[in-house]
């Protein structure tokens, strides 16, 4: 039988291999994205580019970033997560390049399919937040040092690098 713990277990674990595919498949299929351009299918191959560029810096900050802090303490975790939270990190750093993008092209967050898009995140973000607490992966500061990192690193991502870029 498949109870609920084995679904938030599923969406807490591959959280943000799932807000990955959820921001890559909205930028695919929304079509409101590239109002402005003729040539929408690159313009959607280059968001999609930059934000995966953006994504694998992150990561490679959270793996830093993990190892400073271990530095830090001067002794070994007797847990294998420790902090920032890198579920946390990627999933802050995925909602806020896509809402840098939308305010970008002047697009509602109200729209049915940003909506919809939001609803997945929530689920996901919820499920793994219970996870990371309730099998104690990571503690509430662990979590929140992510989503901090991981929301201003899309800030800086996208206000120093991506607008510069465009021209924006």
């Amino acid at each position: 039988m498949y109870n609920v713990y084995n679904v938030t277990d599923f969406f807490g674990f591959y959280s943000p291999l799932l807000f990955l595919l959820i921001t890559i498949t909205y930028f695919i299929f929304n079509d409101k994205n590239n109002k402005n351009n003729t040539n929408k299918n690159t313009n959607k191959l280059v968001i999609i580019l930059f934000y995966l560029i953006g994504y694998f810096i992150n990561n490679i900050l959270n793996v830093s970033l993990k190892q400073y802090t271990k530095f830090l303490t001067n002794k070994e975790f007797t847990r294998r997560n420790n902090m920032p939270s890198g579920h946390f990190q990627s999933m802050a750093y995925s909602i806020t390049f896509l809402y840098y993008v939308l305010i970008q092209n002047n697009e509602s967050m109200t729209s049915i399919v940003s909506m919809i898009v939001l609803f997945f995140y929530f689920i996901v973000a919820f499920s793994c937040f219970y996870n990371c607490l309730f099998y104690k992966y990571h503690t509430l500061i662990d979590i929140l040092s992510g989503i901090f990192i991981g929301f201003w690193f899309g800030y800086l991502y996208y206000h120093k690098l991506i607008k510069h870029i465009f021209k924006l």
